[in-house]
């Protein structure tokens, strides 16, 4: 077993940081955050009756350097959005409204 588990690890390094510019060919080292984070998105209203809660939808959580940059390449610019449109980003599925607790701590 010892034997094997020598094999197998042999080429791995931990003094060795891999990054994406290592390899031009290699891109599938990720680089975390330290928190993850939710792309909220604010819908402009059709209805007089709706709440702030109805016009809020969560585009995508991510945690990683990549994801975020793919999700900011992708979506629309905010200045295409429609009108009365919004993005919020939180973190850790915060939900950008008075009323979720975690926005009543003075965490930064």
């Amino acid at each position: 077993m010892s034997e094997e588990l020598n094999q197998a690890t042999k080429d791995l390094s931990l003094s060795e940081d891999k990054t994406v510019l290592e390899s031009k060919e290699d891109f599938t080292v990720k680089h975390p955050l330290n928190s993850k984070w939710t792309l909220w998105y604010t819908k402009p209203p059709v209805d007089p009756s709706e709440s702030w809660s109805d016009l809020l939808r969560p585009v995508v959580p991510f945690d990683t350097v990549e994801e975020f940059w793919g999700i900011f390449n992708a979506i629309p610019k905010a200045n295409e959005l429609p009108l009365k449109s919004d993005y919020h980003l939180f973190k850790n599925d915060i939900k950008p409204e008075w009323e979720d607790s975690e926005n009543s701590k003075d965490v930064y």
